[in-house]
């Protein structure tokens, strides 16, 4: 009999220590706060963000508009916008330069940005068919610079002494400078007996060209950059 009295008492003490650990799991439950979580490596009741760099936004300027964060950039659920896009050298010249070379019969403006390049000289002596004079306009900014007379220049008149070139699409032909495929234009010009424009698809820019034909002289003109349609309808011939 009290055998059995004493198997009863240790399963009823049994029972009641099983009734008070679940009570401290669901106090513990209890107490911790939402969205607290336990994690490995962490304290109880640690954020497992906690760790994380905290990602915030704040002013620089102060001055930013409702809807946008430091930067100009739109905040969340705005629509992105690209911003305004300046390029270089677009804007147009504050002041446009006269030059004109009366011995050769030419003359054009050019913006105050481009300077000549250095060097170019007229040839010791005039020989049929050959160039006798190059004038280059490049940016001033590196005009003095070793590598200026590297590439094409943003405008470039080349004269060549040609008193007999007869036609000039002929004469282009002869010098090579009319190749298969090249598409071709007449112009009118005062000053000028014959002008085309010759236009090379197959070549990368400058590939473009104008020619100019008197009396004496065949010139050669081509324009790149921002001011090249300006440029070009400043270009007028003189008679020498």
């Amino acid at each position: 009999m009290s055998e059995k009295f004493s198997r009863l008492r240790f399963g009823v003490s049994l029972l009641a220590v099983g009734f008070l650990l679940t009570g401290m799991v669901a106090c513990q439950g209890q107490n911790q706060l939402p969205g607290e979580i336990t994690s490995k490596g962490g304290k109880a009741g640690e954020s497992a963000e906690s760790n994380a760099p905290e990602a915030s936004v704040q002013s620089v300027t102060g001055n930013e508009e409702p809807g946008q964060v430091a930067g100009g950039l739109p905040s969340q659920g705005e629509a992105a916008q690209a911003p305004a896009v300046q390029v270089p050298g677009a804007q147009k010249a504050a002041h446009w330069v006269d030059y004109t070379d009366a011995t050769l019969g030419f003359k054009l403006k050019y913006p105050d940005v481009y300077a000549i390049l250095p060097g170019d000289q007229p040839a010791a002596e005039k020989t049929p068919d050959k160039l006798y004079l190059r004038v280059q306009l490049k940016d001033s900014k590196i005009i003095d610079s070793p590598t200026a007379k590297l590439g094409p220049a943003n405008f470039s008149v080349e004269v060549y002494y040609a008193p007999e070139a007869g036609a000039l699409q002929n004469w282009l032909k002869k010098q090579n400078l009319f190749p298969d495929g090249s598409e071709v234009a007449n112009l009118q010009v005062a000053g000028a007996e014959e002008a085309l424009q010759v236009t090379l698809p197959i070549m990368l820019a400058p590939n473009q060209f104008f020619y100019y034909r008197t009396k004496e002289y065949i010139y050669r003109v081509y324009a790149l950059g921002p001011y090249s349609e300006e440029m070009l309808a400043s270009f007028q011939l003189e008679k020498p």
